[in-house]
């Protein structure tokens, strides 16, 4: 996500090369440029993770925004290497949903959701034929 690091410098706010590499964690074998561990140990000595997931989280949202408003290429780039990272267990998800990007429903969640409106409907009958 090159323009997140590229929204950074436009704002002028600091995304140091240790941020940018931390956006690019997982756990997931082989997936990782680098040692996962020795990244995490790195990351956690100098930063808090919560100051850096609303920084970076805000660089995402704000860099999909122009996206959006420019209608170039780079718009179905970034939605299809957001499609390509949600089949592993990557954190830059993380960063993504916080940002108010991830707000589609998966189809997973669909499914919950209609389940728990299939039984709330069972139960309101129940109660409504006992009355």
């Amino acid at each position: 996500m090159q323009q997140t690091v590229e929204q950074a410098r436009i704002d002028g706010v600091p995304f140091s090369e240790l941020e940018q590499r931390m956006m690019y964690f997982t756990e997931t074998p082989g997936e990782c440029f680098e040692d996962p561990i020795a990244l995490n140990e790195e990351f956690e000595a100098q930063y808090d993770t919560d100051e850096y997931e609303r920084k970076a989280s805000q660089l995402m949202g704000c860099a999909y925004k122009h996206l959006k408003k420019s209608g170039n290429s780079a718009l179905a780039e970034w939605k299809e290497s957001i499609d390509t990272l949600k089949k592993g267990d990557h954190y830059i998800l993380v960063l993504w949903e916080s940002s108010g990007g991830g707000r589609l429903l998966s189809k997973s969640n669909l499914i919950l959701i209609a389940e728990v409106i299939f039984f709330l409907g069972i139960a309101g009958v129940a109660i409504f034929r006992h009355r």
